[in-house]
This record gives C-alpha cells, structure tokens and sequence, in this order.
C-alpha cells in the first residue's frame, strides 16, 4: 500500500473514529495493518475476527440495509451465522468500501 493510500484510509479512520468512540489508535493502527496484509495471532479487536450486524455494515458503507442483504445474497460480503443470527466480517465490509472484487 503506498503513502498516499494509507494516508486516505488514515483519514478515514478519524472521522470514523468521531462515530464509533471505539476505534482507539491502536484499533486503527491494527487495521491498517491487517490491510497492509502485516497480521499477527488474531485477537480480540483484530479485524480479521470482528463481525458486525447488517444495520453496523450499512452504516459504515453508507448503503440501506436492504442493499446489504443483497450484498450478502450475491456472495459480495462474508456472512457468519452465529447463534441462529448472521452477522457480517468486518474485513468483508472494509474490503468492499475499498473496491475489492470476488
């Protein structure tokens, strides 16, 4: 990933962070990380292991919740049921904002 790139998602980052108090630093560092392909032993805020719900996805890629069930109809986002709901990989959401294609 070169500067400028790390630089936007960088930015990215910050006024997320203004929504979701929970992105610390260093959650934003490990995902820059984890996007820079430089994991280590998944952990608890590791963006590998992080799932979200389909209301969370939509807001985070400025869709309906509508368009994310379709998303995940179609294949375009990681669905894991758990407990007898699905919730969505985080990594499939910021690989899709970020124009990854399956």
């Amino acid at each position: 990933m070169n500067a400028a790139a790390r630089a936007l998602i960088a930015s990215s980052f910050k006024a997320a962070a203004m929504i979701d108090p929970t992105l610390t630093a260093d959650r934003q560092a490990a995902a820059l990380d984890s996007l820079e392909g430089k994991l280590g032993k998944p952990g608890r805020g590791d963006i590998d292991c992080r799932l979200v719900t389909y209301t969370e996805a939509a807001k985070r890629l400025n869709l309906s919740r509508v368009t994310v069930y379709r998303l995940v109809k179609f294949g375009r986002l990681d669905v894991v049921p758990l407990d007898g709901v699905n919730r969505i990989r985080l990594k499939s959401v910021i690989d899709f904002a970020n124009g990854a294609t399956r």
